[in-house]
């Protein structure tokens, strides 16, 4: 057989392969969107890299507390003809506030617990060549049970307004340790039913954040409260709750 002719040959069975190729090619719907949905959706689990097999999802946990901490605002008004004037009256005022919730038998109150939150003296803009001074106190009761008993005091010492009291913990850290692992283990619930869903087996985490915001202890404050009051408000104690919320994402196999 000649050189020319085998080429020849070789040339009759490429151009036929090219062109069972192309047709076999155009049966199967050539290479547009449809095609790739399809090879998409018929990949199985396991064509997924490890890597990229994560699911996320957000937690978040409560833990309710009796509070231990109470807390009771207070604040006087004077005026005069002068600021010094207006101030002095609303120091002396002040003054006997101190001196009576500091003198309290059945309730203890250290300095430590009495922080001054603001003086503020001004001229009179509704009555003019008179000046107002206000002065408010803020004052921590360790037993909120007496927190009525305070309110009362500082009413009857002079107090133009007594609000509150709002309660807390003093020591919340082993309460949101707690709302923590609550919060872990709700999102580990989700986690879970998803992979029941997709049939697939949670391995584990690879990432824990804590979002901002938790671990604030949020604080509810009484019903009670008045300067018209002379005996203790009636003080209902409520919860406090200790909140956290946590993102986790986690791996899981096919």
């Amino acid at each position: 057989m000649s050189h020319s002719y085998r080429t020849r040959s070789l040339a009759l069975v490429a151009l036929a392969v090219a062109l069972a190729l192309a047709l076999a090619f155009s049966l199967r719907g050539g290479s547009g969107p449809d095609t790739a949905f399809a090879a998409a959706t018929a990949a199985p689990g396991s064509a997924i890299s490890p890597s990229d097999r994560t699911l996320t999802f957000t937690g978040s946990g409560d833990v309710k507390l009796q509070p231990d901490t109470a807390i009771v605002g207070v604040s006087v008004h004077g005026d005069g003809a002068s600021s010094d004037d207006a101030q002095a009256v609303a120091s002396d005022k002040m003054k006997a506030i101190l001196q009576a919730l500091r003198s309290l038998d059945s309730v203890h109150i250290a300095d430590a617990d009495l922080e001054t939150q603001g003086v503020n003296t001004s001229p009179d803009w509704e009555h003019e060549g008179r000046f107002i001074s206000d002065q408010s106190l803020s004052v921590t009761i360790h037993d909120p049970a007496r927190a009525g008993e305070v309110m009362a005091a500082a009413t009857k010492a002079g107090a133009d307004s007594v609000n509150g009291p709002s309660f807390s913990l003093a020591e919340q850290s082993a309460a949101y340790r707690d709302a923590l692992r609550s919060a872990l283990a709700d999102a580990r619930s989700k986690a879970d039913a998803a992979a029941a869903a997709m049939s697939v087996h949670i391995l584990g985490t690879t990432t824990i954040s804590e979002n901002s915001g938790g671990g604030g202890p949020i604080m509810y404050a009484a019903d009670a409260a008045g300067k018209a009051a002379s005996s203790a408000p009636p003080v209902q104690i409520g919860p406090v709750t200790v909140s956290a919320q946590v993102t986790v994402t986690f791996a899981y196999e096919a």
